[in-house]
């Protein structure tokens, strides 16, 4: 026959497995928890990541374009500044009040 401290032992040490087993069980499932919870927190940043990519790059597409207009309308103004200084001072006197000088 068994000896009572050796069945208080085994049941001991039975408690003892029986919780080691459901904490590790209870590790596993917050642990996929946490793996789930990652995963979709990674899907929302690549969704805003590729909504910030392409508001950029439409930010840099409105930049390039008004870069293109500043620079047609300094290449107007210096032709019409050019065509300005062309007139002879004399006649450019008649149609301006005070003397001023053509700035940029």
């Amino acid at each position: 026959m068994i000896a009572k401290e050796d069945l208080y032992k085994k049941i001991v040490n039975m408690a003892e497995h029986n919780q080691i087993v459901q904490l590790k069980y209870e590790n596993n499932k917050k642990d996929e928890k946490l793996k789930k919870i990652s995963e979709e927190g990674k899907k929302i940043l690549d969704k805003y990541g590729e909504k910030n990519k392409l508001n950029i790059n439409k930010l840099n597409e409105r930049i390039k374009e008004l870069e293109k207009q500043l620079n047609e309308m300094k290449q107007e103004r210096n032709y019409y500044k050019e065509l300005l200084e062309k007139i002879p001072s004399f006649i450019r006197k008649i149609f301006i009040k005070e003397k001023t000088m053509i700035e940029e």
